[in-house]
């Protein structure tokens, strides 16, 4: 049954795992979008448009006026369906058409499956719109950029470790008949490396997550491909300077299956998400090493604010069904997702 995953190995390291879980053929993220109140889970993009139009007034107040080049490459990273761009683009297009004029529309979405759906709902902007599976088949950009992305982060593949008596343990998973187990191991020499690269602190016996190494690929293939830009990123989690950035001393890597959350990563293999919370400390840090700077960090209720997006709010509630302040106050509420999701912001 998980022949692809193990390929004659007695044994693989959790992110194999994840990374069979979500991106093999068969995997989570290579079906149909899951994102939706009828789903899996739901993203801030889905709930409301004013987040997107947040983003969209983010852009033109912050990011446009430094702009120099004649034309702009606006990019999302994991796309899904469009329906963030959608938002993004309807605001600027209405508010902003001089600005609209130049953008070069990029959407990064791995799942081909998706790309016929971002196309049919961004078909009012085909003129100007490249969709992509990587980053890697763009040509180099020598333009101004403006890259943003929804809950990518959380969902790239990590590896799991412990500190025991002072050694690094990282977990494995093997196959036992038709079940998968886990199994503890002291931590390969590439895994140990990375962890002093890094060097921030561990506790005894507390899981934690690192996916580090997806970190870098992706900062890599950004600055390959562009020369200055400012990065976007919108995700679950907060700054930490351990490794672990939870009380929990299981971690904070979950499952969403239906709207459910557990611990149960090997049942509805490819059929639920994986996902464990970003440490932003160690996004930057990974940042920094591509010549990235940091230039913000805020919670999604602090980013409404400061992208001047309350007078909008206003102005729409007044307009729109009964649904739109529960909607609002789901994006904004502390206990929500106002400060559980946090905003990251680099330049270069």
């Amino acid at each position: 049954m998980f022949g692809d995953l193990f390929n004659y190995r007695k044994k693989v390291p959790f992110s194999s795992f994840v990374n069979y879980a979500l991106y093999s053929k068969n995997g989570y993220y290579q079906g149909e979008s899951k994102i939706s109140r009828n789903g899996d889970f739901l993203t801030s993009p889905s709930i409301s448009k004013i987040y997107g139009y947040s983003i969209a007034e983010f852009f033109i107040s912050k990011v446009f006026p430094n702009c120099k080049s004649s034309k702009i490459s606006f990019l999302e990273l994991g796309a899904n369906t469009g329906v963030l761009m959608l938002s993004v683009l309807e605001h600027i297009k209405e508010t902003s058409p001089e600005i609209y004029a130049k953008l070069d529309i990029i959407l990064i979405e791995q799942n081909s499956r998706l790309h016929k759906e971002i196309l049919k709902n961004l078909k009012s902007h085909s003129g100007v719109l490249t969709v992509s599976s990587s980053i890697e088949s763009l040509k180099d950009i020598d333009q101004d950029g403006f890259v943003f992305c929804n809950e990518f982060f959380d969902a790239l593949i990590f590896d799991r470790c412990i500190l025991k008596e002072g050694i690094l343990y990282q977990v494995n998973v093997e196959q036992k008949e038709n079940t998968i187990i886990e199994c503890l191991d002291v931590a390969d020499e590439a895994l140990i490396g990375k962890v002093a690269e890094y060097g921030l602190e561990m506790r005894e016996d507390f899981y934690f997550e690192l996916p580090v190494r997806e970190y870098e690929k992706y900062f890599e293939l950004l600055t390959d491909k562009f020369s200055r830009f400012v990065f976007l990123i919108n995700d679950y989690g907060d700054k930490s300077n351990w490794f672990h950035s939870s009380p929990d001393p299981f971690g904070t890597s979950r499952c969403f299956f239906e709207h459910e959350v557990s611990r149960d990563f090997f049942n509805n293999i490819c059929k639920q998400d994986i996902t464990c919370d970003v440490n932003f400390t160690l996004l930057s840090l990974s940042a920094e090493r591509y010549g990235l700077s940091e230039i913000g960090f805020f919670s999604q209720a602090s980013f409404f604010l400061i992208s001047e997006i309350a007078n909008l709010i206003i102005k729409l509630e007044q307009n729109h069904d009964s649904k739109f302040p529960d909607d609002i106050k789901k994006l904004i509420s502390p206990n929500l997702l106002g400060e559980k999701f946090k905003f990251i912001i680099f330049e270069v």
